[in-house]
């Protein structure tokens, strides 16, 4: 049997030092690389005071509590705890001003849930992006499927209709039991149908209001979005001027193709401020543009019409 590999111990000499040490100069001294130790744990953040944890979480909004709580299971079970959390929950709410009152069917955290995690509600798993607001519920297409009722299935008689039933039973029990319908009076099973047709009502509403509340909420992020891009291309002119590609990159604006070719590179329309290493991939990406050998020398007809940028290109 082979003996075992031993590790290395020592400081692989690279091929600065080799050089150096074959023309007789000193070698450059190399520092061994340092460990960083254990990485630090999230849950050590509990161990702190309960006030200054309470400081911390009372910072954050209702999307950041929902990647909490999926962080590990001593964040998760004291943001869950109903006698210290609901504070928490209930102000991250609060601070988005907007955001229509939560439902009094749903809890604080349910509520955020609902809203800002892209987890299905029924599985777990994601992203999950399309919201169920009638239901106040999302679900994978999976789920979506198997907790659904076909149309058909209605029509059924009242005997087939709970026997064909697809879903979670104990939902339906947590409904019908407490009204005393499971007797099968009539009188019971009207006060069933009347409490549900007023709830159905009451979420249907509510369902509105939030759908409009998330609407606008797109809205503003694709404009914050665009802001973004707009801004980085102007500092990217800015760069480009002050490195002496003015006339190349007016030559540019005039031609529609050209202009929408640089406008459309990724690294360009990223919508995130501009920094001297960001700019160093920009450089990469636009200047086969910029070549000399690349020079436009196209007739351009009218104005040019690139899309969203446009408006904001001086």
């Amino acid at each position: 049997m082979p003996p075992k590999k031993k590790a290395r111990t020592g400081v692989r000499k690279s091929a600065r030092s080799k050089t150096a040490i074959a023309a007789g100069e000193a070698a450059p001294t190399t520092s061994r690389v340092i460990s960083r130790g254990r990485r630090p744990n999230l849950a050590n953040i509990l161990d702190l005071p309960l006030d200054v944890v309470l400081e911390v979480f009372s910072h954050l909004e209702p999307r950041d509590l929902c990647s909490l709580v999926r962080t590990n299971k001593a964040v998760r079970d004291f943001l869950l705890n109903r006698h210290l959390s609901n504070a928490i929950w209930r102000g991250a709410r609060e601070r988005l001003e907007s955001l229509p009152a939560r439902p009094h069917f749903l809890t604080e955290p349910a509520y955020a849930h609902f809203l800002f995690s892209n987890h299905c509600h029924s599985c777990g798993k994601g992203p999950v992006y399309k919201i169920l607001f009638p239901w106040f519920k999302r679900y994978c297409n999976k789920c979506m499927t198997k907790g659904s009722v076909r149309l058909c299935t209605i029509s059924l008689d009242e005997e087939d209709f709970f026997t064909e039933l697809e879903g979670d039973e104990e939902e339906v029990l947590n409904v019908v039991e407490p009204s005393g319908a499971t007797d099968g009076t009539l009188d019971a099973k009207t006060v069933v149908y009347e409490a549900q047709k007023a709830r159905v009502a009451e979420m249907e509403e509510l369902a509105g209001a939030l759908e409009d509340w998330c609407e606008e909420q797109k809205r503003l992020r694709t404009e914050e979005l665009e802001a973004l891009r707009t801004e980085r291309f102007n500092q990217i002119c800015e760069r480009l001027i002050s490195m002496g590609k003015e006339a190349q990159l007016q030559r540019i604006k005039q031609c529609p193709r050209r202009l929408e070719q640089l406008i459309g590179i990724a690294s360009v329309r990223q919508a995130a401020p501009l920094t001297d290493k960001g700019f160093e991939k920009v450089w990469r990406d636009i200047g086969e543009l910029f070549s000399e050998g690349n020079d436009i020398h196209e007739d351009t007809v009218g104005e040019p019409e690139v899309g969203e940028l446009e408006d904001h290109i001086e």
